[in-house]
């Protein structure tokens, strides 16, 4: 656990994977309404204070969450000072939805795309798999920026949009052969490029 005081008002939390797993969550299981990330976000609280010194008192806290690399996540704090204390709800966001998967015909063309996007916006993907299936080649990628975000719009000029979703990426590796999972353009960028 890396804690962090950007500044005197806003902190942030490196949680590597093994972190999350020591503390009994996953990026993905992380929701305000569930007790125990209550319970965890105020342990992460109260090592904040003791070694960063950051306080922030009563004030409600503005809390984002995002994925890092290695199953990780970051988490920002920031507290909210509000004139009017109305009572207000904030819940965990996750940047990430639905997976796009893209179908193409040759493993050239995959090549070729995938070591383009990581030049140009590897920044971009939280991660994706490379599946098999017939003669056809599945890219499914987890966009940060969002299925119509600028990350899917270039994939688009290489291979057709065979579909979005979970269930499609479950059918793939149900019924496909995982070629690279996680890591696909990273992996084919770093030894193909």
């Amino acid at each position: 656990m890396n804690i962090q005081l950007i500044s005197k008002n806003k902190l942030k939390v490196t949680l590597s994977g093994e972190d999350l797993k020591g503390l009994g969550i996953s990026y993905d299981s992380l929701d305000y309404s569930d007790p125990h990330t209550k319970e965890v976000l105020l342990h992460i609280l109260g090592k904040a204070k003791t070694q960063a010194g950051f306080a922030p008192g009563r004030q409600k806290l503005f809390i984002e969450v995002y994925p890092s690399s290695q199953n990780g996540c970051v988490i920002y704090f920031t507290p909210l000072f509000d004139k009017n204390p109305a009572i207000r709800r904030y819940r965990v966001k996750r940047s990430i939805g639905e997976p796009a998967v893209y179908r193409f015909g040759k493993i050239d063309t995959v090549i070729d795309a995938s070591v383009r996007l990581f030049q140009l916006m590897g920044h971009r993907i939280f991660k994706s798999s490379l599946y098999r299936m017939g003669r056809a080649y599945y890219l499914a990628i987890y966009p940060l920026d969002g299925i119509s975000g600028k990350t899917a719009g270039f994939l688009s000029e290489y291979a057709p949009l065979a579909g979005r979703g979970h269930l499609l990426v479950s059918y793939l590796q149900e019924h496909g052969h995982a070629i690279v999972e996680d890591r696909a353009i990273d992996t084919l960028s770093y030894y193909l490029a």
